[in-house]
């Protein structure tokens, strides 16, 4: 793992994972709608769903996810550019990952363990304790190892994917300081 929290090297670019600041709405807004049409599969929402969506709605999104004190979005940065995020919300005394995703042209660089392990460790840094949630779609397999490797195990949940016929989501669960995360470096994220 890499000797500073926030930033990475790989080949010769640094990456720093940072929590997203209120006014990045508009970047935000790029890299998810860029997520959506990319993976489409990846995602519980649609790229329809949420091009839709106005301004304001960006904005007070991006308010919540860089201001609030139990649910937040981290954002990847190379050379200025957004390249990966990561979001947790809560509820019901359980904190929900979502929105993990790295650029095409960035992955295999590490880039997705280090947001899923900043946002485990801001997770553990909560006064408020609780699980963590996330959904997966089984075919993402670098992903599914990505989880596993962090200490996410399977719960038997599967559900239908809503807005993709034939494909699956499976629930996964982290209880934190199990003491099951650790760092992989063969993942592709």
């Amino acid at each position: 793992m890499p000797a500073h929290p926030d930033s990475h090297e790989s080949s010769n670019q640094k990456i720093n994972v940072r929590r997203l600041n209120e006014g990045e709405w508009s970047r935000f807004m790029a890299i998810r709608l860029r997520a959506l049409e990319a993976d489409p599969n990846a995602f519980g929402s649609t790229l329809a769903k949420e091009s839709a969506y106005d301004d304001e709605l960006w904005i007070e999104r991006a308010k919540k996810y860089a201001t609030s004190v139990n649910d937040g979005v981290w954002v990847a940065v190379s050379a200025d550019m957004f390249v990966g995020t990561a979001g947790i919300f809560f509820d019901d005394q359980i904190f929900h990952m979502w929105g993990v995703w790295v650029e095409p042209s960035f992955r295999g660089k590490h880039i997705g363990s280090k947001l899923v392990d900043t946002a485990i460790s801001w997770v553990k840094s909560r006064k408020v304790q609780g699980d963590i949630l996330l959904d997966v779609n089984p075919v993402q397999t670098t992903a599914v190892e990505l989880y596993r490797s962090r200490g996410f195990a399977l719960t038997g949940v599967v559900e239908k994917l809503s807005h993709s016929p034939g494909q699956k989501i499976t629930e996964m669960r982290l209880i934190p300081g199990d003491g099951k995360q650790k760092c992989s470096h063969g993942d592709s994220l």
